[in-house]
């Protein structure tokens, strides 16, 4: 009889995903958000765990916007688009209204580093401080990428995407998730947050669509949604994970 050939061996684990620790993952938030100016990363990590939890919860999704802003934005146009322009202060403070925030080295040198680092290029070329304070305001602003800060959870105006036996989380799977990282692929994000974005489309196809249907994605990203958020009357911050 022929022999018996020993299995084959098992294929090589995937490569780790770099950083190996969490240390070293909190360094590189840290190391990536010097150019931002702003130092949102160590508060982002400590408080974006909260928006998984209790997604649409007014006191602790930080996502949520305050009583406050929904009284005074409402449905206004001039007023949503102003929010819009400046979501990327609001929601920090928000964040830090919320929530408490645990002071750590890792907090610190956060701190230390993007206000350090606003604070020199500020001295050395004003032009170009100015220029990444506005690249980050834009980046959570009014750009068309942005669309995700409304796609994700917000009521777009079409009653016939709102379904209330499932959470208010929205995907997007077109072309536009090649230049963020997979970001559209929201609601796998929040039933999987530990899986890589890179892995989210994969994610999908092995669930199927039965688990994550084409109804509760958007078509299309872009600055129409920014617009359709902006000028649609129907529309106001009381809709946010509603």
């Amino acid at each position: 009889p022929p022999p018996i050939l020993p299995p084959p061996p098992p294929p090589p684990p995937p490569p780790s995903l770099p950083p190996p620790t969490p240390r070293h993952s909190r360094a590189l938030s840290i190391l990536i958000n010097i150019p931002m100016v702003m130092p949102i990363s160590e508060v982002f990590r400590q408080h974006h765990r909260m928006h998984h939890k209790t997604l649409g919860e007014p006191a602790t999704d930080v996502d949520v916007p305050l009583p406050e802003e929904v009284a005074f934005v409402g449905n206004n146009t001039l007023l949503k688009a102003l929010w819009l322009a400046f979501n990327m202060i609001l929601l920090p403070l928000r964040s830090m209204h919320k929530l408490p925030v645990h002071v750590d080295a890792f907090l610190v040198a956060n701190w230390v580093t993007g206000l350090g680092f606003g604070a020199l290029v500020g001295y050395l070329a004003p032009p170009s401080l100015a220029f990444l304070v506005l690249s980050t305001l834009n980046s959570q602003g009014l750009h068309p990428a942005n669309a995700r800060q409304l796609q994700r959870h917000i009521f777009d105006g079409e009653e016939g995407r709102q379904d209330p036996t499932v959470p208010p989380t929205y995907s997007y799977y077109g072309p536009g998730n090649w230049l963020t990282v997979n970001v559209g692929y929201h609601q796998e994000h929040h039933d999987f947050p530990r899986i890589p974005w890179t892995r989210l489309p994969q994610l999908r196809r092995m669930a199927g669509k039965t688990w994550y249907p084409d109804s509760r994605a958007f078509e299309s990203r872009g600055m129409g949604t920014i617009l359709n958020f902006v000028f649609n009357s129907k529309i106001s911050l009381a809709d946010f994970a509603h």
